[in-house]
């Protein structure tokens, strides 16, 4: 899990208040001659507070069940160390570091039970990948869209911290790879509304040409039958993985 920058600036937002709050009622922390500031025993108290608080949320996301009883006697273990880190710190500074390096501590003890599914997820994701491109004809760059598309999603699979979770990821993923499929759907569908739109063919000769393009399976071979009867092909739209989310 990564440490949350919404929680940090909320955390550092109290801080700012405790001191304008202090300066308003004559308490204002003092300042050494290097500048550095030594805040009052209730202000460090307050905010070991609020990250205990903060490390107890991170903990109580861990499900017990996806550890093996190892695993998670040394998540506790940790999490309890993490609390002792906070307690003995004397800064705002440190406490702010003791917090994240436990919060990365903890997510970084990997539940197996949990993780051995997500492996077969892995497996399927790839299995899906592989089949796309091995019946399907992409440019360079789209084949690199779907290689984003893959490791991303193999990323994100590893990053959740439940099966369910896990498993939306998974199916997430494949349905934007499938969805780089449409590429040669809309390609027909340029060059036969072209050829339907083309005054100088006979109604019989479309249906001929039509026929032949539904054959093809190939983005080139698409535009090179249109381009025979004067298609010009269009600038195929980048597809990125933002745009497919």
């Amino acid at each position: 899990m990564k440490v949350n920058g919404e929680v940090m600036n909320n955390l550092k937002k109290g801080l700012a208040l405790t001191i304008l709050t202090g300066a308003l009622i004559g308490k204002n922390p003092l300042v050494n001659s290097d500048n550095t500031i030594v805040y009052a025993k209730e202000d460090i108290t307050e905010y070991q507070n609020k990250y205990l608080k903060e490390l107890k949320k991170v903990y109580k996301t861990y499900s017990k069940k996806l550890y093996t009883s190892k695993e998670y006697k040394k998540l506790t273990t940790k999490y309890n160390k993490g609390i002792k880190a906070i307690n003995a710190c004397k800064t705002i500074d440190d406490i702010e570091n003791a917090y994240e390096r436990y919060v990365k501590v903890l997510n970084d003890i990997k539940p197996s039970i949990l993780v051995k599914y997500q492996k077969k997820l892995e497996k399927s994701l790839l299995k899906s990948y592989k089949s796309l491109i091995s019946k399907n004809e992409y440019s360079d760059y789209n084949l690199s869209k779907i290689e984003d598309i893959k490791n991303e999603g193999i990323e994100n699979i590893y990053s959740c911290k439940t099966k369910t979770n896990s498993k939306n990821i998974k199916n997430e993923y494949v349905n934007k790879l499938k969805s780089i499929d449409t590429l040669i759907v809309e390609t027909k569908n340029n060059v036969i509304n072209y050829i339907k739109n083309n005054k100088d063919l006979t109604n019989e000769q479309k249906n001929e040409i039509i026929d032949n393009i539904n054959n093809l399976n190939k983005v080139e071979d698409i535009n090179s039958l249109g381009q025979i009867y004067g298609y010009v092909e269009e600038e195929n739209e980048i597809i990125t993985v933002e745009q497919i989310e």
